[in-house]
C-alpha cells in the first residue's frame, strides 16, 4: 500500500532499510527529511508494522533533447524472515500502477547486488546500461553489463542530481574526471 504519512511509521521504516542495507539511521533520516513529501513510499505491513517497503523517486530522462518522467525506485528491502513471500513483487506492481496512474513513462532502478538481475528482471524490468553502449566506459567491453559498484561510481562523478545520458554529456563527465 502506498503510505501517506511516513512520519507516522517512520523508525520501522528506518529499521526494515536499515537492515537490508546497512545505512546507519542518520543517514536514512537525511533521506527522508530532504525528500519529505517527494518521497513516494510503499510498503506491506504485518501486524501494523511495514516488513517491506519501497521507494519512488521522481526523476527526468533527458534523451535527444527530449525530457521523459518517471520513476527511480530506491531502496527496495524487505526483512529478512519476510523475504521469498512475494511481498516485494506487489510492492514493485503497486508501484507500477501507481506510475501509470500519474502518467510516468517509465520506472527504473539500479539493483544493490549483481545477483538481484534475475529478481527484478521476472518484475517486468529490463536491463537497459551496458559497457559498449555508454562512451563513459570502455566500449571494447562488449556487451557486459554494468556492475553496480560501475554504476555508482559513475553516478557520484555526475554533478547534481541529474542523469544525463546524451553522449557528449557522458563524454564531458568521463574527460572531467578521468
Amino acid at each position: 500500500m502506498q503510505i501517506r504519512d511516513i512520519e507516522a511509521c517512520r523508525a520501522q521504516l528506518i529499521a526494515v532499510w536499515k537492515q537490508a542495507f546497512g545505512d546507519d539511521e542518520e543517514f536514512i533520516s537525511l533521506i527522508f527529511d530532504v525528500l519529505g513529501d517527494e518521497l513516494n513510499a510503499f510498503a506491506h505491513f504485518e501486524g501494523g508494522v511495514p516488513v517491506s517497503a519501497l521507494y519512488a523517486l521522481d526523476i527526468t530522462l533527458e534523451y535527444e533533447g527530449k525530457s521523459f518522467f518517471g520513476y527511480y525506485v530506491y531502496a527496495c528491502a524487505t526483512q529478512k524472515e519476510f523475504r521469498g513471500s512475494g511481498l516485494m513483487a506487489k510492492l514493485l506492481e503497486e508501484c507500477k500502477k501507481h506510475a501509470e496512474n500519474n502518467q510516468k513513462a517509465f520506472l527504473c532502478l539500479v539493483p544493490a547486488e549483481s545477483s538481484l538481475y534475475d529478481y527484478y528482471r521476472r518484475s517486468g524490468f529490463e536491463e537497459a546500461m551496458f559497457k559498449k553502449s555508454s562512451p563513459a566506459f570502455d566500449k571494447a567491453a562488449s556487451t557486459e553489463r554494468i556492475t553496480p559498484d560501475e554504476y555508482f561510481a559513475f553516478r557520484r562523478r555526475l554533478p547534481g542530481n541529474a542523469l544525463h545520458w546524451e553522449g557528449k554529456s557522458l563524454e564531458y563527465v568521463k574527460a572531467a574526471y578521468d
